[in-house]
């Protein structure tokens, strides 16, 4: 058993440790959530088509820049992707081997504590960050798109579909690695490659993206579990939906370089904090 300095299971490899694990059951959990997610999809894509007819399946098909305008369709956009839950759900069920709370830590579940503490330490980078790009910019003017009711709607879905993804690309995807090749460096690289690749962005995007994959892979294993990368996507997509919502920035499928190094460096700066005051502080050894 591979176990670090605080003796909690190593958590890349963690699939090894249960007593039903083969090497075709990871395989058989992402094929069966991939085919439940496309049914949730599709029938989304039903109701809300006819509901709302073309602009509403438009929304949801477009590029980047469609989730510039704040309406139905593009909070559905991320409602789909929350759907993931639900799937992995279903799907680990079936197989049976391992419980879904495993997929979360290998602390005994998930930790809401620790996640919330990394979200208002990201939370804090952002904001700064944020208030200077808007000083040292004169052409940037305030336009917001949003009511209370989709401000408040988007500040709950976002969160959900960054831990559906973080679910699926660190947890389900990584671990699933791990437990192929035993090597957790080789299993953060490629679910970062393919976290990049899933994305619909220009290629300065998609290396964007890899990166982005790698640092928080790399905080995901050495916080033992999923908090602390959920709550560094969490505030990264919320901030880019807030700030396109109230006219501050545009999102855009063509990545600029600026755009690239702000983003990287805002992740680098968010895993390096967590990283050290987590382990300053005793935080990856909680359990939920």
């Amino acid at each position: 058993m591979s176990e670090n300095k605080n003796g909690i299971s190593d958590y890349i490899t963690y699939p090894l440790e249960f007593d039903k694990y083969t090497k075709f059951k990871p395989l058989f959990v992402i094929i069966l959530t991939v085919i439940f997610f496309l049914i949730f999809t599709a029938i989304i894509f039903v109701i809300g088509g006819i509901l709302f007819g073309e602009p509403f399946i438009y929304s949801l098909t477009g590029n980047y820049e469609s989730l510039n305008t704040i309406n139905l369709g593009s909070l559905f956009s991320f409602v789909i992707i929350a759907l993931i839950l639900p799937s992995l759900f279903i799907a680990n069920k079936i197989v049976g081997y391992r419980p879904f709370s495993s997929y979360a830590s290998s602390r005994e579940g998930w930790n809401w504590k620790l996640y919330f503490k990394c979200m208002l330490l990201s939370l804090g980078i952002y904001v700064i960050f944020t208030i200077i790009s808007t000083l040292v910019n004169p052409n940037i003017k305030f336009n917001n798109q949003f009511t209370v009711l989709t401000f408040i709607a988007f500040l709950i879905i976002i969160p959900l579909q960054c831990i559906a993804e973080e679910f699926a690309f660190r947890g389900v995807l990584m671990q699933a690695l791990g437990s192929w090749i035993k090597i957790p460096v080789g299993a953060i690289i490629i679910q970062a490659i393919i976290f990049g690749l899933c994305h619909s962005y220009s290629l300065t995007g998609v290396v964007t993206i890899i990166i982005s994959g790698l640092l928080l892979g790399f905080i995901a294993w050495k916080s033992n579990g999923l908090e602390t990368s959920s709550a560094i996507h969490s505030v990264n997509n919320l901030f880019s939906i807030m700030t396109a919502g109230f006219g501050l920035s545009q999102l855009s499928s063509n990545v600029s370089l600026v755009d690239s190094f702000s983003d990287i460096a805002l992740s680098l700066v968010c895993v390096g904090l967590i990283y050290y005051i987590g382990n300053r502080y005793n935080w990856f050894s909680e359990s939920s």
